[in-house]
């Protein structure tokens, strides 16, 4: 029985697309839906009369915040900084919007070789922490660092600090990321696991010590309301961290052996040949997704004067145009049924392999969703492209639902990108 995607069917699916992809990513993967009283869920600074409010938001208001402050080190700016320059293993170089991870301003501190974490300058999109207190006021971040690719994952901070510099602190807010060539932006996985990223240099420095402190409060991602503090002056004691890991990824091994099963059911009066002819179109979805991937990161780091964002500009041609092709090209001698299976396979295998090389355990809702579709999208497309569709033109074809489908699903994110960026 053949691969059909009635109309009502394709509009359904399409509205899911639609409204999932609008409003779920900025609701479930960084901001936060309530009202906040700036006089509760605050961080009581030690070496100011003021508290700074916990979370960062994306405009000067309450009702516009992000991810929580995670990290508040008890020395100026300016010698964290000079701290992070002249330990003697990190290399500093300049990055782009989106990546903002810790560090404090820039100095010309010597660089030595066989660097081992490499904090970047790096500039994006403005956030806000609120100071309360006597003088309450919105500050913005005095400067952003990261570790890691701009098109591959990699650690963001931005670094705030008093006003005035009438007093020694610097807040942090670190967080996990990477590159989704879809969305054409960053998706935060993680604020704890940069919170022990970032943490663990202090840990190895004796003339700092490390605290955790319960705060409270907790965002969209995974902050468990405990703050790290650093102090200068004394031998640090290690404190337990906690690291939240979903299995999104095991869902994904099941889908890919319930695949298997459902294939090798269908194979059972299938040629060698035809089943090498499903394995070459999956591979074939592979290779190329990955093969951008590949290409992206690797040219980030030696090409020096295209920004990262117009690498991926250049490249997304290849996705958009070049997964549908490749996947009706290579299903032309499958059956209808086999080159559905074997492109929707092979792109979710594809999609598995990506977030195992970029270290990513959990995936937003509204991109499970968008992910869904896409293959969908490409198995309607090969099932369009099929011996069977073209051996009997009577039957409905597949191809323009298919189409259809990948082109709102590919096209949607990056609208939606447009006015709210990460």
């Amino acid at each position: 029985m053949g691969i059909q995607l009635r109309p009502v069917t394709a509009v359904v699916l399409l509205g899911v697309v639609l409204v999932v992809g609008s409003v779920g990513s900025v609701v479930l993967t960084e901001s936060i839906d309530d009202e906040f009283d700036p006089a509760e869920e605050t961080i009581e600074l030690e070496t100011d009369d003021r508290s700074l409010w916990l979370y960062t938001s994306r405009a000067p208001a309450f009702d516009s915040a992000t991810l929580a402050i995670n990290l508040v080190i008890y020395e100026e700016p300016e010698q964290v900084e000079q701290w992070l320059l002249e330990d003697g293993t990190r290399e500093w170089e300049e990055l782009e919007d989106d990546e903002q991870d810790f560090v404090p301003q820039e100095t010309d501190g010597e660089i030595t070789e066989n660097a081992t974490i490499q904090w970047g300058h790096t500039t994006g999109d403005t956030r806000y922490v609120y100071l309360t207190g006597s003088e309450s006021e919105w500050l913005a971040e005095s400067f952003e660092v990261h570790d890691g690719t701009y098109l591959g994952d990699r650690y963001h901070i931005r670094v705030y600090e008093p006003p005035d510099g009438d007093a020694e602190w610097t807040a942090l807010q670190a967080h996990d990321e990477y590159w989704d060539l879809f969305e054409a932006r960053h998706v935060v996985t993680s604020v704890e696991d940069a919170q022990t990223y970032v943490e663990a240099e202090f840990l190895e420095d004796s003339d700092y010590e490390v605290v955790r402190q319960h705060v409270g409060g907790q965002d969209r991602v995974d902050f468990d309301g405990w703050l790290t503090v650093v102090n200068p002056g004394e031998d640090g004691q290690p404190a337990q961290s906690t690291l939240l890991v979903l299995g999104v990824l095991l869902l994904g091994v099941s889908a890919v052996r319930t695949g298997r099963d459902t294939v090798a059911e269908t194979l059972e009066d299938v040629s060698m040949e035809r089943y090498l002819r499903a394995f070459v179109l999956g591979g074939g979805l592979i290779a190329v997704y990955m093969s951008v991937r590949l290409a992206l990161v690797a040219g980030e780091q030696v090409i020096d004067i295209i920004p990262p964002n117009v690498l991926w500009g250049i490249s997304y041609p290849l996705l958009f145009f070049g997964l549908p092709i490749t996947a009706y090209l290579l299903a032309r001698r499958l059956d209808r049924t086999m080159a559905f299976i074997a492109a929707s396979l092979g792109f979710l295998t594809a999609l598995l392999l990506d977030y195992t090389y970029l270290g990513v355990t959990a995936v937003p809702l509204d991109i499970l969703v968008h992910r869904g579709a896409l293959i969908v999208a490409l198995g309607l497309v090969a099932a369009g492209g099929s011996l069977t569709e073209r051996e009997d033109p009577t039957l409905q074809s597949n191809v323009q639902i298919g189409v259809l489908l990948w082109l709102v699903a590919t096209l949607l994110p990056l609208l939606k990108h447009t006015a709210l960026p990460v």
